[in-house]
């Protein structure tokens, strides 16, 4: 018996082949996801199969452009263990866009002191901290964050 094959516009860049800041302000993924020339869901090729989109999430923030192919394709498999690491990552990302949220509006802290603590607390470069800092401090003065 053939399969016949469903495709649709791509649900997360809508047809385009690429994620721009609208795609990602409508799937609120500000603090996952960059605009980029590329479209991961779709693979840039502007449809899916119709099956895959109603399996997978358009807003599953670890399906990105930089995620290692063979770890992507555990991750779309269900495997248990890829699964738990990508939830535990999400779940980090977000406890500490709140850190950062916390101690700069109800602690009243300077971008400076933030960005020394997360050094000290997460172990990362200054410039992965201080990138950090000033997105999630745009995405608060954005109105995006609360």
């Amino acid at each position: 018996m053939k399969r016949t094959i469903n495709l649709i516009d791509c649900p997360r860049c809508l047809g385009k082949g690429h994620v721009d800041l609208q795609d990602i302000k409508r799937l609120r993924r500000e603090l996952f996801w960059e605009p980029g020339p590329h479209c991961a869901y779709c693979d840039g090729k502007k449809v899916v199969e119709l099956d895959f989109a109603t399996n997978i999430n358009a807003d599953d923030w670890f399906i990105t452009s930089d995620v290692d192919q063979e770890l992507m394709q555990r991750y779309l498999d269900k495997d248990p263990k890829v699964i738990k690491e990508a939830r535990e990552m999400e779940e980090n990302i977000k406890l500490i866009a709140n850190f950062i949220y916390n101690l700069y509006i109800n602690e009243d802290k300077e971008r400076e002191e933030i960005v020394n603590l997360l050094i000290q607390h997460i172990k990362i470069t200054k410039k992965e901290a201080t990138d950090y800092v000033d997105m999630v401090i745009k995405l608060i003065f954005s109105n995006l964050i609360n």
